[in-house]
């Protein structure tokens, strides 16, 4: 997460995904690459079942496009189904006491507001996962509910974004 905005009354800190774009990309290229390798194979007058000229391996043509094609599919749908957000931002606007969380993701935007009175305390949690840590800064609620400030990353980063957000919910 980087500081977007800043001033007295008002922080925006906002931060991307480094896996959601090569995901993408790839899929869609995946579902691209195997819709035109069956085409370039009819277009040729290549039959599918048939290696490609040049491939002296038993792969045919009509098997490639059937494997890249839901491959990459799948790889899209993981990201739409898993709601996995490409970018994220974290407002604290103390002119109107709230905390507005907000990510991006292929199903569209998704919003939490906070106000003030609400958020017990903000706080770093560690998370286990297959041995190693992660940590994440969380704002705990009066209710009882933790709402993520930022993705999963060091120690650092975390406390870094938890101390920024705190800093910015006491008054001025």
């Amino acid at each position: 997460m980087r500081v977007a905005e800043r001033t007295s009354e008002r922080i925006v800190l906002t931060g991307s995904s480094t896996l959601f774009r090569p995901f993408l990309i790839g899929g869609l290229g995946l579902v691209v690459l195997g819709i035109g390798v069956v085409l370039g194979a009819l277009a040729a007058g290549l039959p599918l079942s048939g290696p490609l000229p040049g491939d002296r391996s038993s792969t045919p043509i009509g098997g490639l496009g059937a494997f890249l094609v839901p491959f990459g599919f799948f790889l899209v749908l993981a990201l739409w189904l898993g709601r996995i957000p490409f970018r994220q931002e974290v407002v604290v606007d103390r002119g109107n006491g709230r905390l507005t969380l907000s990510s991006r993701s292929l199903r569209g935007l998704r919003q939490e507001v906070c106000d003030f009175p609400e958020i017990r305390e903000v706080d770093v949690e560690r998370t286990a996962l297959d041995g190693d840590y992660s940590y994440i800064a969380v704002a705990q609620l009066v209710s009882g509910k933790s709402v993520a400030l930022s993705r999963p990353g060091d120690r650092e980063t975390a406390e870094d974004v938890a101390q920024i957000v705190r800093s910015y919910l006491t008054p001025a």
